[in-house]
């Protein structure tokens, strides 16, 4: 490789430029968007931190039908909390969070385009890298949420890069840079902690690696992430929950493993990399003249066995686009042996970070952003080092920007409609009876939480107290909001909901799954980012206690 390059030089700016323009052109505009899904849980660990500064999960929370201390249920780390505290300072105000989100989204198209002329791209197919990541329909509307998964990508570029440039110069900025980004990114999602797989690979020698001799791996060239990873274990325990039973994000990561969805969540895996990331279609166009195609049907008879087996059976065809997947990522191995070719090895690799979550209670795409630089650069770096973009490259990579782009506004305009109609219930079911001076419960999670417990309701619970006659309830069709029958005896004072045809990315029956893919929501199956559908998005009803 090359003398590495400062990742804060003037080609990497340059290069970053074109994504960053596109990234503020999309996210800009949704500056005002609802909080939605998982954010609340970052927002009140935010909140907690101006409590308690070290302890962001010491607090009970509902977040299922019961109270429960959040360091039971949190599998990441304080790093999103941490980030998260000066919007929450001003008022939890949307526009702060999502501010936030795209100056942390816009550091990791820097860290992408650094990172690509570290490993000698050039200036036009690092230009390239940074337009791609920015396009990435699961990283831009991961960009308009609370949640870490932005973060834990860009830190992990940051951790890379700085790496790369720590085993050519050996100085110890970059490996002291490299360790806190490191550290940071597996305390924002813990399954950045298989990036230490990645560096491995990054730093044994070609000679040892096609020898199959890893174990010449030498220790102090793994120095900088074995020190991140204690750093990580140290911020770890500092920042626990000090109740004497707390779990710790590896704990409560462990509550979740289940085997039971293996079927569903193979599908998933390799769908999502079709679907809500641009990287089957694009390589393997790519690579039409190399590829063999002939394991593409084996594949796809398999996953569509396996999307039968779980039961639901509305989308077969499905399996088509997961094994396209499947193809790509044979071709990425086999290509990369076949030449030697240790960098594509490793970011192949750094491709199955989502596989740390396989046996999660979920695998969304989300999971998969934290790859997402790893997706990029392996695109451009297979394109030819001058005229990369003559004739039809121009137009695939033109087409797979485009498209993306376009699929990242459908959702986040989709994402917009769903979150707002939680913040609206919250406005006007809760907040004026609460002035008026009622008591209001309710029940349903994901964003409308946030709004409801801000505007002065209380969640409802199996645990007491429970509402006494005339206290008003508020129930809903999101997880969680079903409410018990003698909470619905009185009379029904208002209903709020929203039907009308459009984009969806979760709602019941349309088979939109974007941010979660959790089987234990019945009728909430799918797998596709976004859908055209008519079925209802939400619905919140008021009603009075007898």
């Amino acid at each position: 490789m090359p003398a590495a390059r400062d990742p804060a030089s003037l080609p990497a700016l340059r290069c970053a430029a074109p994504g960053v323009l596109l990234a503020a052109l999309v996210l800009l505009p949704f500056l005002g968007k609802a909080f939605t899904i998982d954010d609340p849980l970052f927002l009140m660990q935010a909140q907690q931190l101006l409590r308690d500064p070290l302890h962001p999960t010491a607090f009970e929370v509902v977040w299922g039908d019961v109270p429960q201390r959040l360091s039971s249920i949190m599998p990441s780390g304080p790093s999103m909390a941490y980030l998260l505290a000066p919007a929450v300072r001003l008022d939890a105000q949307e526009w702060g969070v999502h501010l936030i989100q795209l100056i942390v989204l816009v550091g990791g198209v820097l860290a992408t385009t650094s990172l690509a002329l570290r490993l000698s791209l050039g200036r036009t197919r690092a230009t390239l890298a940074g337009l791609l990541l920015a396009s990435t329909p699961a990283v831009l509307a991961m960009a308009g949420t609370a949640m870490p998964d932005v973060l834990a990508m860009s830190l992990g570029a940051l951790a890379m890069d700085q790496f790369v440039a720590w085993q050519e110069e050996r100085l110890l900025w970059h490996g002291i840079l490299s360790a806190v980004a490191f550290a940071l990114a597996v305390l924002a999602r813990s399954h950045l902690l298989l990036l230490l797989g990645v560096g491995a690979l990054l730093s044994l020698q070609p000679e040892d690696l096609w020898r199959r001799r890893p174990f010449a791996l030498k220790p102090h060239r793994l120095a900088p992430l074995c020190a991140g990873l204690l750093l990580a274990w140290c911020v770890q325990r500092l920042t626990r929950d000090p109740q004497t039973d707390a779990v710790g994000i590896f704990g409560a990561a462990q509550s979740f493993v289940t085997w039971r969805h293996l079927d569903r969540h193979l599908v998933a895996l390799f769908g999502h990399w079709a679907l809500s990331l641009p990287l089957a279609i694009p390589w393997l166009l790519l690579r039409r003249r190399e590829v063999r195609t002939w394991p593409f049907w084996p594949a796809a008879a398999l996953l569509l066995i396996l999307t039968w087996s779980t039961g639901w059976r509305r989308m077969p065809w499905i399996a088509l686009p997961a094994a396209l997947g499947v193809l790509c990522f044979i071709d990425l191995f086999v290509d990369a042996w076949t030449r030697r070719d240790r960098i594509q090895l490793c970011l192949f690799a750094w491709l199955f970070l989502p596989l740390a979550v396989l046996f999660y209670v979920q695998v969304a795409p989300k999971y998969h952003v934290a790859a997402a630089p790893a997706m990029a650069i392996l695109l451009c770096r297979h394109l030819p080092s001058r005229n990369c973009l003559r004739g039809g490259l121009s137009a695939l990579f033109g087409g797979t920007i485009l498209a993306g782009t376009t699929l990242s506004v459908l959702i986040l305009l989709a994402d917009a409609r769903m979150a707002g109609l939680g913040k609206q219930a919250a406005a006007t079911m809760i907040a004026p009876a609460v002035s008026a001076g009622h008591t209001v419960w309710f029940a349903g999670h994901w964003g409308f939480q946030f709004y409801a417990l801000k505007a002065g309701g209380r969640p409802l619970t199996r645990t007491p107290p429970f509402p006494r006659s005339g206290d008003l309830i508020v129930g809903s069709s999101l997880p969680g909001g079903d409410l018990d029958a003698r909470y619905t005896h009185g009379p029904l004072l208002r209903v709020l909901s929203d039907s009308t045809p459009g984009g969806r990315i979760m709602s019941k029956g349309d088979g939109a799954d974007f941010y979660s893919n959790f089987s234990g929501w019945e009728g909430w199956e799918g797998y596709l980012p976004w859908v055209w559908g008519r079925g209802e998005i939400a619905r919140f009803t008021l009603w009075q206690m007898q």
